[in-house]
């Protein structure tokens, strides 16, 4: 991926990362690692290419674990194309839940993918004690929530772990990366402060963070392997009983009418 010429458009008053913050890694992924693995999309991706979608769950799991960095995970729409958006009448959706909406497949481009990973890599995400105040460059005349983000919270020093789908949309979506990206961020830090509420709350009652830990496991588990095992043991009994059930039917009907069990095993 080659980010565009207008890739420079950063968040107006952003933080340029330093050489003492922790680093951050951002992978461009797919979204199809988002979708429900018993789909028959999925189902047929990883019967035929090897699993692929469950090893990309796998590595993706494996840098939400890690406490040493910060991780971006982007999963563009299942059609990445190298048309330029035109952004008169299309806009550039994010989901921070990491699955791009139905029934849309999920049209992107490719210099939108480059842009908002420069935008993500070249803007600080996690501050100390510093008050995240910025918007973008190119909202001259933009006064909804979208192009501006003030926020009076403090993003943690703790690691952060962000899972976001994009796509291109006709609405309810934005002018460029950057403007994607301020809103992102004011909807995560939304997300997180509910989300630490309900946890908190929930905690209190008898045997909640038993369920507490049941949610997050639910949370991180995607059967793939499951719904290939199904998949594979089905397809292989159907094709079995196609070719061998009248012959295991025949057999058993004589077995009964001359007694053969009783006769060989004996009570």
């Amino acid at each position: 991926l080659v980010a565009g010429e207008d890739a420079g458009d950063l968040p107006k008053y952003g933080i340029t990362p330093s050489s003492t913050d922790r680093i951050k890694f951002i992978r461009i992924s797919h979204s199809m690692v988002g979708r429900n693995p018993f789909r028959l999309g999925s189902i047929l991706t990883n019967v035929l290419r090897s699993q692929v979608t469950r090893f990309e769950f796998l590595g993706e799991q494996l840098l939400s674990k890690s406490r040493l960095i910060d991780t971006i995970i982007l999963r563009p729409g299942e059609e990445v194309t190298d048309i330029e958006r035109d952004s008169n009448s299309t806009s550039l959706q994010l989901c921070i839940d990491g699955d791009v909406p139905s029934p849309n497949l999920g049209l992107v481009g490719r210099d939108d993918i480059a842009d908002l990973a420069v935008v993500a890599a070249l803007t600080k995400t996690s501050l100390d004690d510093d008050e995240l105040s910025f918007s973008t460059a190119n909202t001259n005349n933009a006064t909804d929530d979208s192009t501006q983000f003030k926020s009076t919270d403090n993003i943690s020093n703790r690691p952060h772990h962000y899972t976001w789908s994009l796509r291109w949309t006709g609405g309810n979506g934005s002018e460029s990366s950057a403007l994607c990206f301020v809103k992102a961020i004011k909807n995560e830090m939304k997300l997180s402060r509910i989300r630490k509420m309900k946890e908190k709350r929930l905690t209190q009652y008898h045997l909640g963070a038993q369920l507490l830990s049941i949610r997050r496991w639910m949370r991180r588990t995607r059967p793939h392997a499951l719904s290939v095992a199904l998949t594979v043991y089905v397809a292989l009994g159907a094709t079995a009983w196609y070719f061998f059930g009248s012959t295991i039917l025949d057999l058993a009907l004589r077995a009964r009418r001359h007694n053969l069990l009783q006769r060989f095993l004996p009570l």
